[in-house]
């Protein structure tokens, strides 16, 4: 997961602003630096979830394609 995160680097680059304000409404309910500092923590930190939970089925799945040879 740290290779990933690494990898990801700074958020602001890949995550649209306009989401971001979008989110930060939703969860706090107004929009300004903290709660789209927020915002930017949540999207990062599923982007990663989801990008390493991926890797990881995909490479379960091919250690137990090769020990079923």
């Amino acid at each position: 997961m740290s290779v990933v995160m690494l990898s990801v680097k700074v958020p602001d680059k890949y995550i649209s602003q306009n989401l971001v304000k979008k989110l930060a409404l939703f969860i706090s309910g107004d929009v300004n630096s903290e709660s789209m500092y927020d915002a930017y923590f949540y999207i990062d930190l599923a982007t990663v979830i989801l990008i390493t939970s991926a890797i990881y089925f995909f490479t379960m799945k091919l250690f137990k394609k090769l020990r079923s040879k």
